[in-house]
């Protein structure tokens, strides 16, 4: 269930199934994506903005539809966190782990 989020390590492991379960906030969402995209395109940031994150994946390959959808999900989580809704619950639905999948097949 979680092959989407592969190449991260427990804690990332943990906060996928969390999401997974609808027990993720914004804030541990925010993480979750950063950690992806610095396990899969090699990178040590600290923090990605939407703008960034997908001018990154359109570097490594991903359509710019796929970078957009990054884009405006990361600008949701952005919205919540700097509102102080960051401890709120992440109501996502299947757009992540979807637009997971998506990364993986265009990213090399």
């Amino acid at each position: 269930v979680l092959t989407q989020f592969k190449g991260i390590g427990h804690d990332r492991k943990q906060r996928a199934k969390q999401y997974r379960q609808g027990r993720l906030n914004w804030s541990q969402l925010s993480l979750l994506i950063r950690d992806y995209m610095n396990d899969r395109v090699d990178l040590f940031l600290g923090s990605v903005t939407g703008d960034e994150a997908a001018k990154i994946l359109r570097s490594h390959g991903a359509r710019t539809d796929t970078a957009e959808r990054l884009r405006e999900i990361l600008k949701k989580v952005e919205d919540a966190v700097f509102t102080g809704k960051g401890d709120e619950s992440a109501e996502m639905g299947e757009k992540v782990p979807e637009l997971i999948k998506e990364i993986e097949k265009e990213v090399r």
